[in-house]
């Protein structure tokens, strides 16, 4: 997934743009997504997360950041 976010990085950027611009869901299913998913990763960017575009950015901020290149089925 890291990789991937890495090789669209423009087409995420307008997306995300788009997302943050857009009502996608109801602010209270987006205060519950928002806190549900920095308890789960401790990250204070989900915490001050405004709207999905935010919080899909944070969630790909994570990822890239801890990403680490293991090979599950190498012997």
């Amino acid at each position: 997934m890291a990789k991937r976010i890495h090789s669209a990085e423009n087409r995420i950027k307008r997306l995300l743009k788009i997302m943050g611009e857009d009502t996608l869901s109801t602010p209270s299913h987006l205060e519950q997504l928002k806190l549900e998913l920095y308890r789960y990763t401790n990250d204070m960017n989900f915490k001050k997360a405004k709207s999905m575009g935010n919080i899909m950015n944070a969630s790909f901020l994570y990822i890239t950041r801890n990403f680490k290149n293991v090979y599950p089925f190498k012997s």
